[in-house]
């Protein structure tokens, strides 16, 4: 109890100290042209979500109009902001031969959503068998939506899945 009793009477003299001898804090002052910039650039981030937002609902959209098989689509809750333009591939396409067959016309693709017990650091942690994640990891990929795409962009990605997937039922 007197260890206890002497720490506290110790930092309350330390206490007591500053409030003896308060010292003035200057504030910081922006300059007015960094705040215009600063005020330019979120007008322009709330014009890059909205264009974002408005891409993604117009892919999804499209999508939908034009009964594109073979894909699903996850439709976006109205008060959120996509990080990926992901979409699930039909068992019979294989992720690779999309991705690559997109990214021979230009379209950058990405595979996310790595599976933490496939991931050599975890693996030690998973003895049973995940086969819905397994299944699913094959099958997600992400396109490109963010601005400064435009709609003009998304029909162009969305024709050339179109011309993939036609191409995959002629085969078939």
């Amino acid at each position: 109890k007197y260890k206890i009793l002497k720490k506290e009477i110790k930092e309350q003299e330390k206490l007591n100290k500053i409030t003896q001898n308060p010292s003035i804090v200057v504030t910081k002052q922006m300059n007015v042209f960094r705040e215009m910039l600063l005020t330019s650039k979120i007008k322009k981030g709330n014009k890059i979500i909205r264009r974002n937002k408005e891409n993604y609902d117009y892919f999804c959209q499209e999508i939908i109009n034009k009964n594109i098989k073979k894909i699903s689509i996850f439709i976006r809750d109205k008060n959120t902001v996509p990080n990926y333009l992901t979409i699930i591939l039909d068992k019979d396409i294989n992720r690779f031969e999309f991705s690559k067959y997109l990214s021979n016309k230009g379209i950058q693709t990405t595979w996310n959503y790595y599976p933490l017990h496939m991931q050599k650091k975890y693996i030690k942690y998973y003895d049973e068998k995940l086969p819905n994640t397994d299944y699913f990891w094959n099958k997600v990929i992400s396109l490109p939506f963010k601005y400064p795409m435009d709609f003009k962009n998304m029909d162009f990605i969305i024709n050339i899945i179109e011309g993939f997937i036609q191409e995959k039922v002629i085969k078939e």
